[in-house]
């Protein structure tokens, strides 16, 4: 077998145990039954102090492990341990514990433990940690899409699965939106400014299935590579989401060092788009899952599952309420027929959207009865004018085919300051509105203000 490096031919030195336990890329330790380190490689000053240069002993031994078991891990560290007290040799693990730095930063870690504590050579512990990977960060980030967790917590989360082993980079989250305005939608080191578009790698990593790494600062729009200089970042790797709806995304790893990654950095690359991608569809499917269940499928309007299931929650003080019911509706189903119906229900829609605010809201409750929520400030003169409107367009001949229909509205008008709720709202627009009917129907009636 050809060796991998020529220098394998040579003579090989001597193994020096002690030097190769502390040149351990995993970090081990040893400590006794009540919690002292009594040895520890040099690998967990890197991980307890990551801003200090490696080498030399570590300064952790003679303090208690579980001082640097962040707060809220402690009690489950002490009884993983007590446990593993009676069981000698037993391998406990892996576990995922959080540890803090002597800066106070809180960072997972994979913990393993072996009870020696009869052994006269050890009298404790025997303990690996891995430093805090990608792979686990990205685990968290499926873990929350999982969960339905909001879509700008696993942007977060991704972005901050840059900063573990092997990436050791800054992330950040772009989004690109149709006019081509480019925003952070995670927390980044570097800010973007409004328009970043179609300069450098922005333009290639924000197209679809794009997949290039690249390096140079010089190749980014100038404010934003001075802005990296300025920070200490060197180079920056970009990779795109594919795109699944009206938006781009990309991810930026903002790296202290110039370069391309690595092969296996380039995996974890690959894989932290891959959870986006992930993010971004099932948020995606969500929302339109949401418009589906909230929305007239006939009208486009908002339906009754919307009314009670969203407003409901939402304070209605000053709300005027227009209840507006067809007259004769009944006889045009019954004489032209339902499809003929449903053509008079959307013209109705069309007129209601026409004649109503922008964030005024219009609902089809069921069959013939439409609702109007009008946010305050509304004034008594202004619903009127509203009513009437509605009225007049509504009573217009409407063709159907080679046929022309005339139907009228009848519009119950509530404008108090309070409301109990949704309910008490509906129920006196709904009597306002019976009122209007037995006046002679097609026009409005305004409940008295309380």
């Amino acid at each position: 077998m050809t060796p991998i490096h020529p220098a394998a031919d040579q003579q090989r030195p001597a193994l020096d145990e002690a030097a190769i336990l502390a040149a351990l890329p995993l970090t081990a330790m040893v400590f006794d039954a009540s919690g002292t380190i009594t040895w520890a490689n040099a690998r967990v000053e890197a991980l307890v102090h990551p801003d200090r240069a490696s080498g030399g002993p570590s300064s952790v031994v003679g303090t208690n492990v579980i001082d640097l078991v962040h707060p809220d891990d402690r009690a489950f560290a002490v009884e993983l341990l007590t446990f593993g007290i009676g069981l000698p040799s037993r391998l406990l693990g892996p576990v995922r514990l959080r540890y803090v730095t002597a800066t106070g930063r809180a960072r997972y870690t994979d913990f393993w433990a072996q009870n020696h504590l009869d052994n006269p050579n050890i009298g404790g512990y025997v303990v690996q940690l891995t430093e805090e990977t990608t792979q686990h960060r990205l685990a968290e980030a499926v873990t929350d899409i999982a969960e339905g967790a909001p879509l700008e917590t696993v942007f977060e989360a991704v972005a901050q699965a840059m900063e573990g082993y092997p990436m050791e980079a800054a992330g950040a989250v772009l989004r690109r939106d149709r006019d081509g305005t480019v925003t952070s939608v995670s927390r980044s080191a570097v800010p973007v400014p409004q328009s970043a578009d179609g300069v450098g790698p922005w333009q290639t990593c924000f197209s679809s299935g794009a997949d290039a790494d690249h390096n140079s600062l010089d190749d980014l729009p100038p404010e934003v590579a001075d802005a990296a200089r300025a920070k200490g970042f060197a180079s920056v790797w970009c990779r795109s989401v594919p795109q699944v709806g009206p938006d781009a995304f990309m991810l930026a790893c903002w790296r202290t060092e110039a370069g391309a990654p690595s092969p296996n950095q380039r995996h974890h690359l690959r894989q932290a788009v891959g959870v986006l991608g992930l993010g971004i569809t099932q948020d995606l499917q969500r929302r339109q899952l949401e418009q589906m269940a909230y929305t007239d499928s006939l009208t486009g309007l908002a339906n009754r599952a919307h009314l009670y299931e969203v407003r409901s929650q939402q304070r209605l003080d000053g709300t005027a309420v227009l209840f507006i019911d067809l007259d004769g509706f009944k006889q045009v189903n019954d004489v032209c027929g339902h499809e003929a119906g449903d053509h008079l229900l959307r013209h109705v829609a069309s007129v209601l959207r026409r004649n109503t605010r922008h964030n005024d809201e219009v609902v089809r409750l069921g069959g013939d009865e439409f609702v109007v929520l009008c946010p305050p400030p509304t004034q008594p003169a202004d619903l009127s004018a509203l009513a009437e409107r509605i009225i007049a367009q509504i009573g217009e001949p409407f063709r159907l085919g080679r046929d022309s229909v005339t139907v009228g509205a009848s519009v119950g008008i509530v404008h108090f300051d309070h409301h109990e709720d949704l309910d008490a709202l509906l129920r006196d627009a709904d009597a306002a509105l019976y009122l209007a009917k037995a006046k002679g129907r097609s026009r409005w009636w305004m409940a008295p203000r309380e």
